[in-house]
């Protein structure tokens, strides 16, 4: 039986020229809410892979780069928080991220963070529990009720954020329930790997990039060759998968990663993606729910 991939149509752009950045730092998998796009800003030395926060403001025109505290020290080569993915909650900006050492377990680990109103700093972020570790990609956005949730599309699953009671009590403290098992059309695999946050579609529907990766078949070491994205719908209220996309590739046939989607308030057709391309560009593709949604 054939397999079928497509290159998906529309403009590209850069958001950072690589040559505007020090050499020991790579630029990439950018994610957008509201007025604000981050990028994930890696700096190289001999011995440690340290991950910055850039956050660009599109009413201000302010690109820079965002401290933060609450990590424990670590002896490991990735430091830092990686890969944001952010959504907009009753007017703050609020994330999820990737950390190694948001304890002292020493592994892939979410945290559930919020920007201060002015975007300047990390206000609040702590471990968010989804199960057994390492985790990565597992995406915020706002559901029907204005609920803060959260997708696990590797685990099919969907959580409700609600503020816990905590000891002391002055400290803020976030919990999760599982409210939703999404549920696949028999035959569809129910693998995929989270890509972006969902974007609200219509009714109870929303959508987002999913992907699955084509990797080297190598006795000895494992590489990514290539991933493959697919655009999902689901059916929040029913729990339901209602459509899955032909696989594409969008600017580069090897290691690209869509890390951020933004739809149109204005235009019901216009979808605009972010990707990081082979771990060291950061790149924007301004494309159409169509031809998200079509095949061959």
């Amino acid at each position: 039986m054939p397999l079928y991939i497509r290159r998906l149509p529309g403009a590209r752009s850069r958001l950072i020229d690589p040559s505007s950045v020090a050499k020991d730092v790579v630029c990439f998998n950018p994610s957008k809410a509201g007025n604000y796009v981050y990028i994930r800003a890696t700096q190289h030395d001999a011995i440690n892979e340290t991950n910055h926060i850039l956050l660009y403001n599109e009413t201000t025109k302010f690109l820079g780069k965002v401290d933060y505290v609450g990590l424990v020290p670590t002896v490991n080569l990735f430091r830092g928080l990686e890969d944001l993915r952010l959504c907009m909650w009753n007017e703050r900006l609020w994330f999820t991220a990737t950390t190694t050492h948001a304890s002292h377990h020493m592994t892939n680990e979410m945290v559930l963070g919020r920007f201060s109103a002015d975007a300047a700093r990390v206000e609040f972020m702590q471990v968010i529990d989804v199960g057994m570790r390492p985790v990565k990609n597992v995406c915020p956005f706002v559901g029907m009720n204005n609920d803060l949730l959260l997708l696990d599309m590797f685990k099919s699953s969907i959580y409700k954020c609600f503020l816990a009671p905590s000891i002391p009590p002055a400290t803020e403290t976030w919990g999760i329930e599982l409210v939703k098992t999404l549920k696949w059309h028999a035959g569809e695999p129910d693998f995929y790997r989270g890509s972006t946050s969902p974007v609200h579609l219509h009714g109870s529907t929303w959508g987002c990039i999913a992907h699955d990766i084509i990797f080297n078949d190598n006795t000895q070491l494992v590489t990514r060759l290539s991933y493959l994205h697919h655009w999902v719908e689901f059916d929040i209220e029913r729990g339901a998968v209602t459509f899955v996309s032909t696989p594409f590739w969008i600017a580069h046939w090897g290691v690209e990663y869509v890390s951020g989607i933004d739809k149109s308030s204005t235009t019901s057709d216009k979808v605009t993606l972010y990707i990081g391309v082979m771990d060291k560009d950061a790149m924007a593709i301004e494309t159409t729910l169509s031809d998200l949604r079509c095949g061959k």
